[in-house]
């Protein structure tokens, strides 16, 4: 990925998108649309630092829109829906709980087939 472009991640049946802006300085929003403005978005975002890794699941057993995860400790803005989105902060021991019992098996691998997509630059 380029810096400081668009990248467009969708759900295997291409019913849910989420953008992914990465701008100067080492920013990225993370965007659950897809987002072409050329204006920043006013809500319904992450703004996050590029050392961040995130796990995005579509496919998930909690009923949200998707399942949003990161394991490192940079800052992260979120401007999400509470109702629509699970977000979990892997560092944190009850977030790094409930991610597992969803979705790690024993093994620390994911428990069946779930849709899902990994931001790591």
């Amino acid at each position: 990925m380029e810096f400081f472009n668009r990248e467009y991640y969708y759900n295997r049946d291409r019913s849910k998108c989420f953008t992914v802006w990465l701008k100067p300085g080492g920013n990225v929003y993370l965007i659950p649309v897809r987002y072409s403005k050329l204006s920043l978005p006013k809500d319904q975002y992450l703004l996050t630092d590029i050392r961040n890794v995130f796990l995005i699941v579509w496919d998930e057993p909690s009923g949200f829109h998707s399942t949003i995860t990161w394991r490192n400790n940079y800052p992260v803005k979120i401007e999400l829906d509470s109702g629509r989105f699970l977000v979990l902060k892997r560092s944190v021991e009850s977030d790094r709980a409930v991610f597992e019992e969803m979705f790690m098996s024993a093994d620390f691998r994911m428990k069946k087939d779930f849709d899902y997509f990994e931001l790591e630059w």
